[in-house]
């Protein structure tokens, strides 16, 4: 078990492969826009899972997972963009909002936004809590 947490090290190592290919994800936008104009062909530009992921939303409904950190300047930074992108994808689009957990602030953070989301108020702390680090000093 994580020292830090409740979490094992299965766990931890998957969060960290979440990140690792959300940041392979957030590198790709910068590329969208010239992808977006050809069309996507199976074995050249992605393939195809034998078995399906375990996600968090309806059936037939496509997840994206955010993972961020409050904490990050990087993360605050692409939430402009980020949030405008949310706003053009179709109705079978669920976004889920993961908190990275690497120990101290960050697990802080998670518990805030764990706490917020308990509570109904995640989309409001949400930007409040960027805010108040990245722009207050808080």
């Amino acid at each position: 078990l994580c020292m830090s947490c409740s979490h094992s090290l299965a766990h931890s190592w998957r969060i960290f492969a979440m990140l690792k290919t959300l940041m392979v994800a957030i590198a790709g936008l910068g590329l969208s826009a010239a992808v977006s104009a050809q069309e996507l062909v199976e074995g050249q530009h992605y393939t195809l899972l034998e078995s399906p992921v375990e996600t968090q939303v309806d059936e037939g409904q496509i997840e994206v997972t955010e993972a961020f950190w409050f904490g990050c300047p990087h993360c605050y930074r692409l939430q402009t963009p980020v949030n405008e992108w949310y706003e053009t994808l179709e109705d079978d689009v669920s976004i889920v909002h993961m908190p990275a957990t690497m120990g101290g602030a960050w697990n802080t953070h998670a518990t805030a936004f764990y706490a917020a989301e308990s509570l109904g108020i995640e989309d409001e702390l949400h930007a409040d809590f960027f805010e108040a680090i990245h722009e207050d000093g808080r």
